[in-house]
């Protein structure tokens, strides 16, 4: 496995589905940190709504 390996993925309004691509993320390649940007603040509902 390389050093440094970067997947990116794009998810649009829908929390259940960022939940599943996260956990199917971990299941799979196994990272050891998950950078994720979004919403309007660091918080536990780092949604921005519509």
């Amino acid at each position: 496995m390389p050093l440094i390996m970067m997947i990116q993925q794009k998810i649009i309004q829908d929390q259940p589905h960022v939940k599943e691509t996260l956990l199917k993320l971990c299941d799979e390649v196994r990272p050891n940190l998950i950078l994720t940007t979004g919403g309007t603040r660091i918080s536990l509902y780092d949604i921005t709504p519509d």
